[in-house]
C-alpha cells in the first residue's frame, strides 16, 4: 500500500482519537474542575501507562512476525493471543488487590476504589490491541484505522454519558473500562467466531513444547519492547505523578488538574506523527529482513521530512499562543494560575521532539533493535525524574515542564547520532533550515501581530499556515511531489 494512502487511513483515526479524547478532557473540565479533573487525569494516566507495559511488546511481536510471515499470521495470533491473556490476568490481580499501597505512593488513600475500577481494563485493552496489530501486520491500515475510529467514538460517548448522568469520576472511569471491553469483543467476533474459529481451541490445541518454544522467541523480541513502552510513555507522565505526590495535599488535586490540561493540548504533536511510526514500523522490519537498507534510508529521510513540516508549525504556533488557547479550550478558570500559560509553551516544545523521539524508536525497534531503543529510553527516564524532583519544589508546574522538555531533548540527541551512525542517514540538512526559518517567523507572527482570542485564535492560526507554506514554497522546499504526496494522504 502507498505511504501516503496508510498515513492517511490512521491519520484519520488517529485524528478522530485525538479530537474525540481531547473533547473528553475539555467537557471533563468544564464539568468537573480542575481538582476532580487531576484525579481523573491521573487514575487514566496511570492505567494507560500499565496497559502499554501490558500490551506494547506482545503487539509489537504481532506486527513484525506477520509482517515478515503473513502466510503464518493465524498461527502468530492465536499464540500471542495465549500470552497476553495469561499477562492481562496476572496483572489484573496484582493491580486490583495493591490498589490500596498504590494510592498512599500518591498521599491520596482515596484514589483506591477508583484504581479498582479502573483495573478491569487490563484484561480487554491488551487483548483488543492484539488484534489491531494483528491487522497491521497484514498491512490493512484501513481495517486498523476504522476500529480505531470506532473504539474513540465509543469512549467518548460512554465517559461522558456516565459523567453527565451524575456518576462523576466514577462514571468516567467505567466509561473508559467499557469502551476497551466492547471493543475486545467486537474483535473476537469478526477475527475468530465469524471465521468458525473457537477462542477455546487457542488453548487446545496448543503443545506446550512448541508453545514454550514460541513464547521464548516472542519474548526475546517483546521483552525490550514492553520495558521501552514502559520508558517512552513514563516520560510525558512522570511529572503529572510527582506534581500529585510532591506537592501539598490541599492543592495537589487543581495542580494534577491543570497540568493533565496542559499536557493534552501539548500532546497534540504525538497525534499528528503516530501515524507515520506505525507505518514505517512493519515497512522498516520488512526492508530490513530483505536486506534493503537503501529502502531503509529513503524511508528515514522522507519520514523525517515530512514529519518537521507538520510539527514546526504546529509546535511553535501553540507555544506562541499558549493563554489564548488554555482559555479557548477549557476556559478561564485554567489561566487564574499564572504558571499555566508559560507552563503550555514549554512542553509543548518538549513533547514536539518526543514526537520525533517516537518516531526514530519506531524505526530501531522496526530494524530489529529494541534493546537500543529500551537503553536509550531508561537513561533519559531516570534523568526526567530526577529533573522533576529538583524543578518541581523550585518551581511547580513550569518546573515539571522544564524536566520534561530538557530530558527529552537530550533523549533526541543521542538517538538522533545513533540513527546517523546506523543507517548513514538523517534528512536533507538543507529542509531543516528552511523549515525552522520559515517556523520562526511565523512564531514571530503569532507572538507580536494580530493578538486575538476566542474563535478568531483559529482564523489567526489559518493564516499563518498559509504564510507557512507560502515561505516553504519560496524557498523551493516545498514541491509538486509534495503536494502529491500530501494530496494522496489526505485525499
Amino acid at each position: 500500500m502507498h505511504l501516503g494512502k496508510s498515513v492517511k487511513y490512521l491519520g484519520i483515526a488517529n485524528l478522530m482519537f485525538y479530537f474525540f479524547g481531547y473533547l473528553t478532557y475539555l467537557i471533563l473540565g468544564r464539568v468537573l474542575g480542575p481538582a476532580k479533573l487531576g484525579i481523573y487525569g491521573v487514575i487514566i494516566s496511570l492505567v494507560t501507562v500499565v496497559n502499554v507495559v501490558v500490551a506494547r511488546g506482545y503487539c509489537r511481536a504481532v506486527t513484525k512476525f506477520i509482517s515478515e510471515k503473513a502466510e503464518k499470521a493465524e498461527i502468530i495470533k492465536r499464540n500471542i493471543l495465549f500470552f497476553q491473556s495469561i499477562m492481562s490476568i496476572v496483572v489484573f490481580l496484582i493491580f486490583f488487590f495493591c490498589a490500596k499501597w498504590i494510592s498512599l505512593l500518591f498521599n491520596d488513600i482515596t484514589l483506591t476504589p477508583y484504581l479498582k475500577v479502573a483495573s478491569f481494563a487490563f484484561i480487554s485493552f491488551p487483548l483488543y490491541s492484539i488484534f489491531v496489530a494483528y491487522i497491521s501486520g497484514l498491512k490493512k491500515f484501513k481495517q486498523q484505522a476504522i476500529l480505531h475510529g470506532i473504539y474513540s467514538i465509543l469512549k467518548f460517548v460512554l465517559i461522558i454519558g456516565l459523567v453527565l448522568i451524575g456518576y462523576s469520576i466514577l462514571g468516567g472511569i467505567i466509561g473508559f473500562v467499557l469502551s476497551s471491553t466492547i471493543m475486545f469483543f467486537l474483535c473476537l467476533f469478526i477475527y475468530v467466531i465469524r471465521k468458525k474459529e473457537k477462542f477455546i481451541s487457542y488453548f487446545k490445541e496448543l503443545k506446550l513444547s512448541y508453545l514454550w518454544g514460541y513464547f521464548k522467541k516472542t519474548w526475546r523480541f517483546a521483552f525490550p519492547i514492553t520495558i521501552l513502552g514502559l520508558f517512552t510513555l513514563l516520560l510525558p507522565e512522570t511529572s503529572l505523578y510527582l506534581i500529585k505526590s510532591l506537592s501539598e495535599s490541599s492543592i495537589s488535586n487543581t495542580l494534577a488538574g491543570y497540568y493533565t490540561a496542559i499536557s493534552t493540548i501539548a500532546k497534540t504533536p504525538l497525534y499528528f506523527i503516530f501515524p507515520l511510526s506505525i507505518v514505517l514500523f512493519p515497512l522498516i522490519s520488512e526492508s530490513t529482513a530483505f536486506k534493503n537498507i537503501e529502502k531503509v534510508r529513503t524511508y528515514i529521510k522522507s519520514g523525517l521530512r515530512y514529519s518537521l513540516m507538520i510539527l514546526v508549525p504546529l509546535t511553535l504556533l501553540i507555544s506562541a499562543t499558549s493563554k489564548e488557547i488554555i482559555r479557548l479550550l477549557y476556559s478561564e478558570t485554567f489561566i487564574r494560575n499564572i504558571n499555566v500559560a508559560p507552563t503550555l509553551s514549554i512542553l509543548i516544545i518538549g513533547l514536539g521532539f518526543f514526537a520525533l523521539f517516537n518516531l526514530f524508536i519506531a524505526i530501531i525497534s522496526g530494524s530489529g533493535k529494541p534493546k537500543i531503543s529500551m537503553f536509550i529510553g531508561g537513561i533519559i527516564l531516570i534523568l526526567n525524574i530526577i529533573l522533576n524532583f529538583i524543578f518541581i519544589p523550585q518551581k511547580g508546574l513550569i518546573g515539571a515542564a522544564l524536566a520534561t522538555s530538557i530530558s527529552i531533548f537530550i533523549g533526541f540527541i543521542i538517538i538522533s547520532i545513533y540513527i546517523i551512525k546506523k543507517f548513514n542517514v538523517f534528512t536533507y540538512k538543507k529542509s531543516i533550515i528552511k523549515i525552522m526559518l520559515s517556523g520562526f517567523i511565523i512564531y514571530f507572527i503569532a507572538k507580536n501581530y494580530f493578538l486575538v482570542g476566542g474563535f478568531l485564535l483559529i482564523i489567526k492560526y489559518l493564516i499563518c499556515v498559509v504564510v507557512y507554506i507560502f515561505i516553504l514554497v519560496i524557498l523551493r522546499e516545498l514541491k509538486k511531489k509534495d503536494f502529491i504526496f500530501f494530496k494522496k494522504s489526505l485525499f
